[in-house]
């Protein structure tokens, strides 16, 4: 389907586009008749829609529900709610302030994090689990210091 075509199918569906008011859609539609063909089955499902969706004749709301309805929503509009009193310049400043603690907050994070400790303990790291136990004595060597560290932890007793 041509561009120009699907740019006014609603006003044909709907019957505002006059006969001859857009010359280059009726040429379209008549050269070719497989946009006729579709354009008329859009028609015949519109009509189908418009019959099966129509509200039976009498049921109506009651008279005055569009002006209650309109009413009660200005009303709920013109309430401030809870979180207007951060929409101005009290929110902006609140955001800000947040993200200045936030950023202050991981700089002290990072600053505190880095343990001066493992550059030691690099080359030994079981050297970690037995730094406060004075009667562990590490020598060196990997496979011993392991079982040394292995029968630390397994009668481990709270020395305080």
């Amino acid at each position: 389907m041509e561009e120009r075509i699907r740019h006014r199918l609603e006003d044909y569906l709907g019957g505002k586009l006059a006969p001859g008011a857009d010359p280059l859609f009726d040429r379209l539609v008549e050269s070719r008749p497989e946009n006729l063909a579709l354009l008329n089955s859009y028609r015949e499902n519109a009509e189908l829609f418009r019959e099966t969706l129509r509200a039976p004749e009498g049921v109506a709301p009651a008279p005055g529900f569009y002006a209650r309805v309109l009413a009660r929503v200005e009303m709920e509009a013109s309430q401030p709610s809870f979180w207007s009193t951060f929409t101005g310049v009290f929110g902006q400043r609140l955001v800000y302030a947040s993200v200045m603690l936030l950023l202050i907050l991981g700089i002290a994070l990072v600053g505190t994090e880095a343990d001066n400790r493992l550059p030691e303990y690099a080359e030994a790291p079981a050297r970690i689990l037995v730094d406060d136990r004075p009667d562990v004595h590490l020598v060196g060597n990997e496979d011993e210091d392991r079982g040394r560290v292995f029968v630390n932890l397994a009668s481990f007793e709270d020395y305080q």
